[in-house]
């Protein structure tokens, strides 16, 4: 349940915030911004009982700049 509200609210958020850029350098950049902020943001709402999982994915996930 979460995960879907969390998703259609990115896709809200997609659709209206119309970001242009030519530079595919900087494309690569804001989408990988973008993609580390949702992670953040799910694994912080999430409960208690996955908060062991959350440190292990934190350590282990390494996104590409």
């Amino acid at each position: 349940m979460y995960y879907g509200e969390l998703t259609e609210i990115f896709q809200e958020l997609d659709y209206r915030v119309r970001v242009i850029m030519k530079d595919p350098d900087d494309i690569k950049v804001y989408r990988n911004t973008i993609e580390r902020l949702r992670v953040h943001i799910f694994l912080t709402e999430l409960d208690e009982d996955f908060d062991q999982f959350e440190e292990k994915f934190c350590t282990r996930t390494r996104f590409q700049t």
